[in-house]
């Protein structure tokens, strides 16, 4: 599926991202770009403080941590 448009036009507002690798690097800003286009994000990393941190920094995410 291909990242959604961050324009305001193209908002997408009740869907959900399931983003791996999500505490940081390219996770991070998958997850942040799915945030401007009002797509909420489950942030999924193998460090699950680092996930729930990053995922504090969205408006609608939160962070687990997975195997």
């Amino acid at each position: 599926m291909p990242l959604p448009d961050a324009s305001p036009a193209a908002a997408q507002p009740g869907r959900v991202a399931v983003v791996t690798g999500g505490a940081g690097g390219l996770g991070l800003a998958i997850a942040r770009r799915m945030a401007r286009a009002g797509v909420s994000s489950a942030l999924c990393d193998i460090d699950g403080a680092k996930a729930t941190a990053a995922a504090a920094t969205l408006p609608s995410a939160r962070g687990y941590r997975v195997d």
